[in-house]
């Protein structure tokens, strides 16, 4: 990705189409997490989100524009809100640790930030 903007954009595209198809539940969380983190060959760190009332639902594999992104589904006031995780290797623009950026796009919100060498891009 080129941009915050170009990343928020594919992540609300993504978002949008309303496939939660989901390869592992809340339940399932660890071992699917380690599988993920095999498949994109990075260790996934899930946010800690307990302060901010998300629930955990569950994951899987995805496509975000031309990289290979986990992507996790949480709930919010009976809303579904999506996580995307991926490598920072994948943004080719300067995101310092711990910045983080916050947008409407379509109507939607979009915090993207990045720690432990992974962006992360939350839409709800």
């Amino acid at each position: 990705y080129h941009s915050l903007q170009d990343l928020g954009q594919a992540a609300v595209a993504r978002h949008l189409t309303r496939n939660t198809t989901m390869t592992f539940t809340a339940l399932e969380q660890e071992n699917g997490l380690a599988g993920m983190s095999r498949a994109l060959a990075f260790n996934i760190v899930l946010p800690d989100f307990s302060n901010q009332g998300l629930l955990f639902l569950g994951g899987r594999l995805c496509m975000l524009g031309k990289c290979r992104t986990a992507y996790l589904f949480y709930e919010k006031n009976k809303k579904l809100c999506s996580l995307f995780i991926m490598d920072d290797r994948h943004v080719s623009f300067e995101m310092a640790d711990g910045c983080r950026f916050s947008n409407q796009i379509q109507g939607l919100h979009t915090n993207i930030w990045k720690e432990n060498g992974q962006v992360y891009a939350l839409v709800f």
